[in-house]
């Protein structure tokens, strides 16, 4: 079944109470394995996914995995670690493909370049990118300026081939509070891009990192982020996501909406946080099989409640719970994988230092001195909007928004088309990896 009719079946699960349990993805962990050392790196028990040594899939058995994926869902997000340390990463993509499946690749771009053939296989890209400054993104990935201008530089080879190889690209954010002025120039790029943006705080452990809770600066970003999206930025998430990741609000989580598999193929059940990880895929004849030993096995999912204030988590949980948000947001991902005019010219030997140089362009009015200043202002705006109506009733955010900082920037709607619109733009991103 595909996602609309998964989504549609576990409308009827929530309206009673139930906790859904029709996966609407899977997301694979192809490798623990990452050169990087992320400040915000977190396995939901404190430890960065490098240290967690789970054993891989051959590339045979890896295609199995696949097999039993595709017979439950139709979208297939891959992350890490970092799965591009995969060699057979093309060849699996490809095979996800053959079996009629969305791919996403969720990574950090390094060596892109030197690896085309991923982009032809990978319906959305999503790259982690939390600042455009190679010296700030040094200090945010742990390496050298070197490394973090080789991250730039595969941002700007997907940008220069997307259009050709019809890839979406999404940038992934986690807000941190070392990097919340960063973000404000990221969400700017993305959306002069026509990208698509998405966003998760930083999580330690399973909780928002404490010094968020009370960060002014975190609270406007997040209000330039949702008046971005109200003025048809391609920004993910649905407005109840958006506005709970400002507040740290608790909600009902799905976690079954998108099962986690390890790189051994073994399932987490009921989510990566808890950790349990008995029941391997490739054991079973299908994932049916799977879930229900899982279930007969180990009680979940609990009412956790106040933690995992991630997209993975709360973003899919608050789609399933707001249908009307999500049918907007289904025509929000249209747009973004209908992506750029297939003859839209490549940018010849962009690399980072252009990026970075034009970034100023993308950042117009949105400096961190700004930021600083208009906090109050922002506040008082964003308490306007919501007397004004944007966040009555489901909270749908289609009240009249102020006046934009900028002109708006929708994504290019021109050309491509999509063969499979019921699917997600791209919905993982966002775990602090």
């Amino acid at each position: 079944m595909g996602f609309v009719g998964t989504y549609v079946r576990n409308l009827a699960a929530v309206a009673c109470g139930r906790q859904p349990a029709g996966p609407l993805m899977f997301s694979w962990y192809a490798t623990h394995r990452c050169g990087l050392n992320c400040i915000y790196c977190c396995d939901g028990d404190g430890k960065r996914f490098a240290e967690d040594r789970v054993p891989e899939l051959p590339t045979p058995e890896a295609r199995g995995l696949i097999d039993r994926l595709a017979a439950a869902a139709d979208t297939l997000d891959v992350t890490g670690g970092e799965p591009m340390l995969r060699p057979d990463l093309e060849e699996l993509l490809a095979h996800a493909r053959a079996r009629g499946m969305r791919t996403v690749l969720n990574t950090k771009g390094l060596g892109l370049a030197d690896r085309p053939d991923l982009l032809r296989h990978t319906d959305i890209l999503v790259l982690s990118l939390d600042s455009l400054e190679p010296a700030r993104l040094a200090g945010l990935i742990g390496r050298d300026e070197p490394t973090a201008r080789r991250v730039l530089d595969g941002l700007a080879f997907a940008l220069d081939r997307r259009a050709a190889t019809r890839t979406a690209l999404v940038l992934s954010v986690v807000a941190t509070p070392a990097n919340l002025a960063d973000l404000e120039a990221v969400l700017a790029f993305a959306r002069r891009e026509g990208l698509g943006f998405q966003i998760s705080p930083e999580i330690v452990g399973t909780r928002p990192n404490p010094a968020l809770r009370s960060s002014q600066g975190y609270r406007a970003l997040l209000h330039r982020v949702r008046r971005a999206k109200a003025d048809g930025a391609a920004v993910l998430g649905v407005e109840a996501y958006l506005r709970g990741i400002r507040d740290f609000a608790a909600f009902r989580c799905h976690p079954l909406l998108m099962p986690v598999i390890r790189p051994d193929g073994r399932m987490y059940y009921p989510c990566l946080e808890s950790k349990n990880a008995q029941v391997n895929l490739l054991d079973h004849a299908n994932y049916g099989e799977a879930l229900a030993e899982a279930r007969r096995r180990f009680p979940g999912p609990l009412a956790c409640g106040d933690c995992c204030h991630i997209f993975c988590h709360m973003a899919l949980s608050l789609l399933q719970r707001h249908p009307l948000q999500a049918a907007r947001e289904l025509r929000g991902w249209q747009r973004l994988v209908a992506g750029p005019d297939a003859a839209t010219p490549p940018r010849d030997g962009r690399q980072a230092d252009r990026l970075v140089a034009r970034k100023p362009a993308y950042d117009a009015g949105n400096t961190s001195g700004e930021v600083a200043r208009n906090v109050a202002g922002n506040e008082a705006r964003d308490e306007a909007w919501r007397a004004a109506g944007s966040e009555t009733g489901n909270g749908d955010g289609r009240g009249s928004p102020p006046a934009p900082d900028r002109p708006a920037t929708s994504p290019s709607a021109a050309g491509l088309g999509d063969p499979h619109p019921s699917r997600p733009a791209s919905i993982h991103p966002g775990r602090s990896h």
